[in-house]
């Protein structure tokens, strides 16, 4: 059984790559489950919005997917806390998975995808539809009885859109992926293998988006602020 480590007013699942995937899929064939990656954005919206906070403690498990959260709990809770990677663990959950769903994303992206993962995937969309497209998107996916829905909408749409379909389809693995989809159709490159090493792959993400700067270090100066302010508080809380 791995730990739940605690990160200020959360927990987060103490897991390794190469042994994740066959206990995750172990533990949905009890019920379905939810899976957070928790970076730094993901943090920040979290102390700033009571419901994400309340989605990501509602989540059976947390990953620390980014090298500021593993070294935080390294220096704050005395925690060796392992950096995994939300795009690695979501690239070994399809290996096992039969039947993909995948949500999110331009039409463009989805159509290289649908063909990439062809054997396995059961229904894919994009991810800009209005209200009444989603009840026929979520229609669809209870039909394809899923076992591996991955959604790739940014936070916090992608944690709203699965609390809303989790409860509507049984014994099925649910995951927020963020722009993993652009990387997986070749649309945007990951960092290289060095730069990830030393957790450079925001620096790397910058370059190809710059657009993104000015809200970067927005999130960079409310991250410390948060460390600053909360730094006394020693245990995670799944109220």
């Amino acid at each position: 059984m791995h730990r739940k480590v605690p990160f200020f007013d959360l927990f987060i699942d103490d897991l390794e790559l190469a042994t994740a995937p066959n206990y995750i899929y172990e533990q949905a064939k009890l019920k379905s489950l939810e899976i957070t990656s928790l970076n730094m954005d993901q943090f920040v919206l979290s102390q700033d919005d009571q419901a994400q906070a309340r989605r990501i403690k509602k989540a059976e498990i947390v990953i620390a997917d980014g090298a500021a959260i593993s070294l935080i709990s390294r220096i704050f809770f005395r925690n060796k806390l392992k950096k995994l990677a939300g795009i690695d663990l979501a690239s070994k959950l399809i290996e096992k998975s039969k039947r993909l769903v995948l949500i999110g994303a331009s039409e463009e992206v989805i159509s290289i995808l649908e063909a990439k993962y062809a054997e396995k995937i059961v229904f894919a969309h994009h991810g800009f539809f209005d209200v009444a497209q989603k009840h026929h998107v979520i229609e669809e996916m209870i039909k394809a009885s899923p076992d591996l829905v991955l959604v790739a909408m940014g936070i916090p749409k992608q944690e709203i859109f699965i609390e809303e379909i989790k409860i509507k389809i049984d014994k099925c693995i649910f995951m927020g992926v963020g722009g993993s989809f652009d990387i997986w159709a070749e649309k945007l490159k990951r960092a290289p293998d060095w730069m990830i090493i030393y957790g450079l792959e925001w620096f790397f993400r910058l370059i190809q988006e710059p657009s993104r700067l000015k809200r970067f270090f927005y999130k960079v100066r409310r991250f410390l602020l948060l460390l600053i302010v909360g730094g006394h508080r020693r245990g995670g809380s799944k109220e």
